[in-house]
């Protein structure tokens, strides 16, 4: 159906359009009927992904820029990640983790949530744990919080309960309305890992007042009664004294005492790395004993009918309570829960997800090739094995559903044409000057992500935009192009604007991260490829190099993402004149980009441009700048 422009292509694309292979997530069936959840740390940073290595891979003292014979960096941990130390926002990796976990039998992510204070490393944790977030529909999971009211405490917050409440208000506003947060009794789902700040009846009602339900609230074990009336029960975790791991477990699930309800819990050990790291001593140690800790934990929750249980953890290495692959264990504790839980898949299935991650890091930057790993991807979140091993062994997979026919729009004299196939072959629809979401596009009879080649009218511009609604990647043309593959979006469109260019015809485009001087920002690794800045607070500033043509009016347009939004002024650098000021919408995401654009008046000549931070809460990928 497209164009094969190499025999390369060629074993990657079917000759059905790609559309046809966008499976929904599939349910993995079960033999147990218990809820399965896995507990999540967000805080993991990577040298080639985040710029630095976060300190849960250093702690005091170790530095992964040292490599061992075997390949192995020198990290703050007894265990080491099978594919290598990571970053916890790198989407691959994200997806890495989201698919073995599914293809586990976990039903559930529970994430280590740091609140909204700006302080530490919680923010970029935040930002961590929403980038799994926006992962878990395509995934076909759900997840929930564990809300850590100590960093209150440690980032001594002065208004503790004011932020308290700051932190329910976002949860309300950004997890508790979607559709895949996990809910108990038709209440939303919330764990504390304690508490620890907020220790009482009046404080959680205090906490909890802006919110329109209260959420099923779980507390560490034998802590409910610090939630009062709020505590809606317990869950169990990692503890040993003088009595065994598995002994407290047994009391927990025997107690008869009737406070709600009760989260199980199992874990493979616990063998902490502080002492070694310089982080003060180690409180105790579970040994491992291979798998045996984990298997038995998991079948003493089984046996005593827990209907919810928690899996401690998925990747805490400071603690030594990892059970996603490592080095030293293999795929064992995936593979048991598949065996104990009646998964009807092995370790064969996880396999290919762990290729999929090592394909995605091979063909970095190839569109192309990115774009047979998203099918991939959703393969196996749609339980198709065989489709996902063909692609990724480069075999052309056969369809395994008819094609629906596509209407035919009707003819018109549009300034842009779009083609469903490369070479201006397939369906055609004629567009007009405007902008148009993926139903529209839709009601002109152009299925999502189902274009190929267009062409443009001169004196008019298509920008192209990978999601609806108008965000997503984009790309831009201004003549006509017989096939999309090369720019990497063939197949990938779901919304798009077309205007008219105007007459000015200069245009340069500045890389955000290329700048001259600034105050302390960050650079980090952008979803749209290369770079951006980021951790924009208020009073922030940057500054660029520009040679303006002439004096005249221009149109300034940025590329931005945020959680938050906030504000751009616009100045010459030192601060004065001010060019303008822009409202940053919130986007959704920390790596969800869109444009937006104001007209200012600019003088020529070689200058510094700048911009000031009066409200902070976004990214920036790179600023445009057109002649009006």
């Amino acid at each position: 159906m497209k164009k094969l422009s190499s025999a390369l292509f060629a074993l990657t694309c079917s000759v059905f359009s790609s559309s046809l292979f966008a499976q929904a997530p599939v349910d993995v069936p079960k033999s147990v009927s218990n809820k399965i959840y896995v507990h999540i740390m967000p805080w993991f940073e990577s040298q080639d992904y985040s710029g630095y290595w976060g300190i849960h891979w250093t702690m005091a003292n170790q530095n992964p820029d040292i490599v061992d014979g075997s390949g192995k960096r020198q990290i703050a941990a007894h265990y080491y990640p099978m594919i290598g130390p990571y970053a916890s926002g790198d989407p691959d990796v994200v997806e890495y983790q989201l698919l073995l976990m599914k293809l586990a039998g976990v039903d559930s992510v529970l994430i280590d949530w740091p609140g909204t204070t700006n302080a530490f490393d919680y923010v970029r944790n935040r930002e961590n744990s929403e980038a799994i977030i926006n992962k878990i529909s395509q995934v076909g999971l759900e997840f929930a919080v564990v809300y850590e009211d100590h960093n209150l405490t440690l980032a001594n917050v002065g208004d503790k309960l004011g932020q308290g409440r700051t932190d329910m208000a976002y949860l309300r506003d950004h997890y508790f309305n979607r559709g895949e947060y996990s809910r108990i009794n038709g209440q939303p789902l919330m764990l504390v890992f304690g508490p620890q700040t907020f220790q009482n009846a009046d404080e959680w009602s205090n906490v909890f007042s802006v919110l329109p339900t209260k959420p099923h609230f779980l507390t560490l074990w034998y802590e409910h009664g610090e939630g009062g009336a709020n505590s809606a029960g317990e869950y169990a975790w990692i503890y040993r004294d003088d009595s065994p791991y598995y002994d407290h477990l047994s009391n927990f699930y025997q107690n008869a005492q009737n406070y709600g309800t009760k989260m199980g819990a199992a874990a493979p050990g616990f063998n902490a790395f502080y002492e070694a790291g310089g982080w003060g001593a180690n409180p105790f140690v579970i040994d491992h004993n291979g798998t045996s800790t984990f298997q038995q934990t998991l079948d003493l929750a089984l046996n005593n009918n827990v209907q919810h249980i928690q899996i401690a953890t998925w990747n805490d290495y400071g603690e030594g309570t990892m059970i996603e692959p490592t080095r030293e264990f293999g795929y064992g504790f995936l593979t048991y829960m598949q065996q104990r839980l009646g998964v009807n898949l092995g370790q064969a299935e996880l396999e290919l997800v762990h290729e999929l991650l090592m394909q995605r890091r091979q063909h970095r930057g190839n569109g192309n090739e990115q774009g047979r790993l998203d099918q991939v991807s959703r393969h196996l979140a749609a339980l198709q094995f065989n489709e996902a091993r063909n692609l990724l062994n480069g075999v052309t997979p056969t369809p395994t559903v008819t094609p629906t026919p596509t209407p035919t729009p009707p003819p018109g004299n549009g300034v842009v044409n779009l083609y469903q196939h490369c070479d201006f072959g397939g369906y055609s629809a004629a567009l007009t000057e405007g902008r148009y979401t993926l139903s529209q596009l839709n009601a002109l009879g152009i299925a999502n992500d189902d274009i190929s080649s267009l062409r443009v009218q001169s004196g008019y511009r298509i920008t192209l935009f990978q999601h609806d609604n108008f965000s997503g990647n984009t790309l831009q043309k201004t003549a006509d192009d017989a096939c999309l593959v090369d720019d990497g979006f063939n197949d990938d469109i779901s919304s798009l604007t077309i205007e008219k260019v105007t007459s000015g015809g200069w245009t340069t485009r500045i890389e955000a991260e290329n700048y001259v001087v600034s105050s302390d920002i960050g650079v980090e690794a952008c979803s749209e490829g290369g770079q951006n800045i980021g951790w924009l607070d208020v009073g922030d500033w940057v500054v660029w190099d520009i040679n303006v043509p002439s004096d005249g009016s221009y149109k300034v347009e940025y590329r931005i993402a945020g959680m938050y939004g906030g504000v751009i002024q616009l100045e010459k650098a030192g601060g004065s004149p001010v060019y303008g000021q822009i409202n940053v919408p919130a986007t959704g995401d920390w790596q969800q980009w869109q444009t937006i654009s104001h007209t200012v008046n600019l003088n020529a000549g070689q200058q510094q441009i700048a911009i000031y931070v009066p409200v902070s809460g976004y990214n920036i990928n790179w600023i445009q700048i057109s002649r009006q």
